[in-house]
């Protein structure tokens, strides 16, 4: 493997008020939508220290390298803490403008990190900061020997005596405590567990913290203090997963839709997931339009005249915007907290501009579960009855500009979960991306679900993800309820009866698993083979493929570290990790990351490996893509054939390459192209070599299935088909009542 150094790196040299600040970075430039990770070394660090880091974060982040002035860098005027972090603050303020940063420092670094204050800084990871200087018993006598040694180094004293308060005449004690004083960005401060005081003999070096600095890190807003375990002062090398994960973790919190602003966050999630032209008024308009085509690559953020606009803050009077929009054209805006009669202003100030409120709806971003016809106060407002609670906590619009033709009523659609857990993508992330159509109004609640109230001639339809196992009975009852509330019944279901009867131990599937796919009046499923099954049981099946929900930038090189994430996959998996052994060999730098299947993870023959339970959707992602591998195992059997290829498009939207068997793949994958496809147990090694070995055609893979997913397989390309088949079910419902009632005996009466 070749041995990553600074040369490996491109320099550039920023100016500031008080000197160059140098900088170095992958030489394949950068993004302007990934966060930048910023990491400053510590004093006389070796050219080559984090070096490799870029290498290590893959695809999570910008990573650029920090040494300290005077130290493989041209030194500045003032060489103190405060003064390194000013300039560094002005390299963060013009380089990178309107980017995300994490700052991460080691050492005396990390003292530079904690001591800038920009308002780009989301978060700093700070690795032993020395807080006390007096009490370096490991450090200040090698210090006085150099500096004795080098009387004639002006840098050298000034940075000794500025950093350390150290000179020829001895040490006074500089305290760094005070970075921690004011507003600042959180921070993750990481140290070893070999306690600094007594001083005493040792291997090497402890912690440059003693019980006194962590107890008063403990007490400090906004901190977390973690201790790496086995590690003293140099926690890079002594702990370094620990610090990666530490890093990946602000990595993923910068990247997410959490970096938008609470407000910002809101305010995407009701514009419209299929809006190609949105015009936007407020701060953060670079942050918003990633977003937007992160999760629709044909968005576009225009000046002009725009199909959605979207306001930070309701301006008074209303002023340009609505000749921005044509008829029919939609209004996302936010309402500051305000009293409800200032509130009730703005919103009359809107409507007589010529448009249709439709939903207004308390200022709550990222919710999971929520009926928005429950919560709509839009009727309360035009009944003069504004709550004074919902307006001081601010709100959000959904207006539309008059159409020149009635609109027809707004469809209301009902999504129940029952089994939420690992299916986000056919639940939640649905939900949510059909909820921003202002055509659509959408409930997402759980089993115990109840339909929401809605005017007679509203088209309703209610989706039942995975619902439990009813007696023929009890889905009568059911049905029969639904049927004179006036609803269409949708059953959604993408898995195997007879594998989920496998993985919940009943066994094998019985006769009522497969006719309750009868008692509903249509059914959406995610593959072919699983719509052929289910048809034998009823004629009114779609398939919605699974599909991205949003888009990480275009791949570029990513570390060698492989992917294996899955509920149980059973002994075939197991094998296919066995089998990896001569691969590991090999390889033996490469890292696996197993999330879920213990199994796998520990028939794995490398010690280079990691475990993680199963977790989030979102924290899924980011582990995947940290990777540049993963890894797809399927056993050929004709049940799991109809298996969805959800893992491969997963991978795919983040420049990730999958290795999969053809059972389940080799309808999507084109071997060699897109990804690679495993015939036979013998293949999954070899092929994993060739993946490791060719970066090159690594990369050409990750990228040739990028595009993929970006030009077919985008969730919001989905929704207008989705819609239309909805529409299309509501329009037939006497023809679809009359087929559930001959299906299930006795619904008439």
């Amino acid at each position: 493997m070749h041995r990553v150094t600074l040369s490996d790196l491109v320099s550039t040299d920023h100016p500031t008020a008080l000197g160059p600040i140098r900088l170095w970075s992958p030489p394949d430039g950068t993004t302007a939508t990934r966060p930048v990770l910023i990491t400053v070394t510590g004093p006389f660090a070796s050219a080559d220290t984090m070096a490799r880091l870029p290498a290590v974060m893959g695809a999570a982040c910008d990573c650029h390298l920090m040494h300290l002035p005077g130290n493989h860098a041209p030194p500045i005027r003032d060489m103190t803490v405060d003064g390194i972090a000013r300039a560094l603050r002005e390299v963060i303020d013009t380089a990178f403008a309107g980017r995300l940063v994490i700052l991460h420092g080691l050492s005396v670094g990390a003292l530079v990190a904690l001591a800038v204050r920009s308002a780009a800084v989301r978060k700093v990871v700070a690795v032993e900061p020395p807080l006390s200087t007096a009490k370096l018993w490991p450090l200040i006598p090698r210090l006085q020997a150099q500096l004795d040694a080098a009387p004639a180094d002006e840098g050298l004293a000034r940075f000794l005596d500025g950093v350390f308060g150290l000179t020829a005449g001895g040490v006074r004690d500089v305290r760094y405590h005070r970075l921690f004083d004011g507003e600042r960005p959180p921070a993750e401060v990481l140290v070893g567990d070999a306690p600094l005081l007594p001083p005493r003999d040792l291997d090497r070096a402890p912690s440059f913290l003693d019980e006194a600095d962590r107890a008063f890190l403990r007490r400090q807003p906004g901190v977390a203090l973690q201790v790496a375990p086995g590690a003293g002062h140099n926690v890079a090398t002594q702990a370094p997963l620990v610090l990666k994960d530490l890093l990946l973790k602000a990595c993923r919190e910068a990247a997410g839709l959490a970096a938008l602003t609470p407000v910002q966050q809101a305010l995407f999630e009701r514009t419209p997931a299929t809006a190609r032209r949105i015009a936007y008024r407020g701060a953060g308009a670079s942050a918003f339009a990633a977003a937007c085509r992160a999760r629709n690559p044909q968005a576009d953020i225009v000046d002009g005249e725009a199909d959605v606009l979207v306001l930070e803050s309701i301006p008074e009077p209303l002023g340009e915007p609505p000749s921005l929009l044509p008829p029919g054209g939609s209004l996302i805006a936010a309402l500051p907290p305000s009293d409800a009669a200032t509130a009730g202003a703005r919103l009359a100030g809107v409507s007589g501009e010529g448009f249709e409120i439709l939903q207004l709806q308390p200022l709550r971003p990222g919710e999971a579960f929520f009926d928005d016809e429950a919560t709509n106060l839009a009727a309360g407002w035009r009944a003069g009855a504004l709550p004074a609670a919902a307006a001081a906590a601010g709100l959000l619009l959904v207006a539309r500009r008059a159409p020149t033709q009635p609109a027809p009523p707004a469809t209301r659609l009902c999504l129940a979960s029952f089994a939420p857990t690992l299916m986000d993508i056919r639940a939640r992330l649905p939900a949510q991306a059909l909820r921003s159509e202002p055509d659509l109004v959408v409930s997402h609640q759980r089993h115990d679900y109840r339909l929401p109230a809605t005017e007679p001639e509203a088209p309703r339809i209610l989706v039942l993800q995975r619902p439990a196992l009813l007696e023929p009975a009890a889905w009568r009852q059911a049905m029969g309820n639904v049927i004179r509330a006036g609803w269409v019944v949708v059953l959604e279901f993408d898995d195997h009866p007879q594998l989920v009867a496998e993985l919940t131990g009943a066994g094998a599937a019985g006769a009522a698993d497969w006719r309750r796919f009868g008692y509903v009046h249509a059914v959406q499923t995610s593959t072919p083979e699983l719509a052929e099954a289910f048809r034998a049981y009823n004629p009114e099946v779609r398939v919605f493929a699974n599909a991205a929900f949003d888009l990480a930038p275009a791949p570029r090189e990513a570390p060698r570290r492989v992917f294996y994430g899955a509920v149980t996959r059973g002994p075939f998996a197991v094998e296919v990790a066995r089998s990896l052994a001569p691969t590991l060999r090999r390889f033996p730098d490469v890292e696996f990351v197993v999330v879920g299947d213990r199994a796998v993870f520990e028939a794995l023959a490398t010690a280079n490996k990691r475990f993680l339970p199963l977790m989030g959707y979102a924290d899924y992602l980011a582990e995947m893509s940290a990777c540049a591998v993963s890894l797809s195992p399927v056993e050929p059997r004709p049940e799991l054939a109809t298996k969805s290829d959800a893992k491969f498009v997963e991978a795919a939207s983040r420049g990730v390459v999958t290795i999969g068997s053809p059972v389940v793949y080799g309808r999507t994958i084109r071997h060699g192209d897109t990804g690679l496809l495993a015939a036979t147990l013998d293949d999954w090694g070899p092929l994993l070599t060739q993946a490791l070995a060719d970066a090159p055609a690594r990369r050409r893979m990750a990228a040739a299935a990028w595009r993929y997913v970006r030009d077919e397989r985008m969730f919001a390309a989905q929704i207008a088909e989705r819609r239309a088949w909805y529409e299309d079910l509501w329009r037939r419902r006497g023809e679809l009542n009359a087929a559930v009632v001959g299906r299930l005996a006795e619904l008439a009466r």
